[in-house]
């Protein structure tokens, strides 16, 4: 059973919630994700990754995405 958006949200680490906020469910590719949230390219790599660990993102076709329903 998908988790709704809200419980999702609370379950997200603090120091990984301005990334989650920043993703959408039309996916990102990491430039653009970079230059958003203004940090470098190695470090968004290592957030996405514990991100898409933990389940709550995913990567299609090279775009970085919320996973999950749009509840």
């Amino acid at each position: 059973m998908q988790q709704p958006d809200a419980t999702r949200s609370s379950t997200v680490p603090e120091h990984l919630a301005a990334l989650y906020a920043a993703l959408n469910w039309q996916g990102q590719d990491l430039d653009q994700l970079c230059l958003q949230l203004k940090c470098d390219a190695a470090s968004l790599t290592g957030q996405l990754m514990e991100l898409e660990l933990l389940g709550l993102v995913m990567q299609q076709s090279g775009l970085y995405l919320r996973c999950g329903s749009m509840q």
